[in-house]
């Protein structure tokens, strides 16, 4: 039994590490797509974001709409 919750707590913690990280490269790689006309820094910048789990108010309310607009769809 001890050895189940260690591993569960082993593979939770590299979930998370791996999370982090990925936000975090996606953060500067949003940064950086700021200054280059090709890259989609802002787009970037939000899910690196969402990924790290930084609560802003302005992307609650982006994310509320775009659920909001979602369901207000008419179903094919």
């Amino acid at each position: 039994m001890r050895q189940a919750v260690t591993s569960a707590r082993r593979q939770l913690s590299g979930r998370h590490l791996v999370r982090t990280a990925v936000g975090v490269v996606l953060l500067g790689v949003g940064l950086v797509g700021l200054l280059m006309p090709i890259l989609p820094g802002w787009l970037l910048i939000f899910a690196g974001l969402a990924l790290l789990g930084i609560k802003l108010p302005f992307v609650e309310r982006m994310k509320q709409r775009a659920r909001e607009k979602i369901q207000a769809q008419p179903k094919a």
